[in-house]
């Protein structure tokens, strides 16, 4: 899968889990101010892409989605169950409610304390979404980068939440709804669902890190060829003295 985009003047690119496209543009990196490329294999690349590796979690999804639960870890596949018996809880496969979908994921962002990426990038990606009470509570928004599908961002609701009941219930609709992509995946002829990545140096990480594992994936090295030209590198210098400047003023 490729994306591109603009940026002011700025030409950027991304490319995942497409080796054709990936080599492609690489011979190409004159065109753009700034290329990611994730791959599972190793590309021949010039000394103008940095390569970083990074471990991300496969769960193989076979044909047969009884096979795959009983794969899930106990604590898992209990809580998954748990959220049959829950009124009001649905989950919508290629959701359109794109706009809410947006609003949630930018206020999962800006709640981190994260800038969110634009609507545009949003069009790009396949959206699936757990629904309480019929507001947004969990969401995977993925890449279709068949034969398998990547998560691009997973969120929800939690940070805005209270009640330690509903505060549950988000956590077990978060699991149901990898369960319910697992099924669609196995309906549409996937061969995977990429979690994203894994990271087992940083503590923050550890409560992210233990979701993707109770679905038992396969943990595998993933590669990523990046490049930013001069121009890139200097308006990004800029827009960071911008910002201090007026982070100075509003004082």
């Amino acid at each position: 899968m490729i994306l591109k985009k603009k940026k002011a003047f700025l030409s950027l690119v991304e490319v995942s889990l497409d080796d054709a496209e990936a080599i492609s543009v690489m011979t190409q990196r004159k065109k753009y101010d700034h290329i990611n490329i994730v791959s599972y294999n190793f590309l021949d690349h010039d000394n103008n892409f940095k390569l970083k590796k990074k471990q991300s979690a496969r769960i193989v999804l076979g044909d047969d989605i009884d096979k795959l639960l009983a794969a899930f870890s106990d604590t898992c596949r209990k809580h998954i169950r748990r959220t049959f018996k829950i009124d009001n809880l649905y989950f919508k496969m290629m959701d359109s409610n794109f706009d809410k979908t947006y609003l949630a994921y930018c206020n999962f962002e800006l709640a981190n304390g994260r800038t969110p990426f634009s609507k545009s990038t949003l069009n790009k990606m396949l959206i699936f979404n757990a629904y309480y009470n019929n507001e947004i509570i969990s969401s995977i928004l993925c890449y279709d980068t068949k034969p398998s599908l990547k998560a691009h961002t997973i969120f929800s609701k939690r940070l805005e939440i209270d009640n330690k009941d509903e505060y549950k219930i988000i956590g077990y609709a978060s699991k149901r709804l990898i369960y319910e992509i697992c099924k669609y995946g196995i309906l549409n002829n996937y061969t995977h669902f990429d979690l994203g990545s894994v990271n087992f140096d940083d503590e923050s990480k550890r409560g992210i890190n233990n979701f993707k594992l109770s679905f038992n994936p396969l943990v595998v090295e993933e590669y990523h060829y990046i490049y930013t030209s001069k121009r890139f590198i200097l308006l990004n210098y800029i827009n960071k003295i911008v910002k201090k400047i007026l982070a100075i003023i509003g004082r």
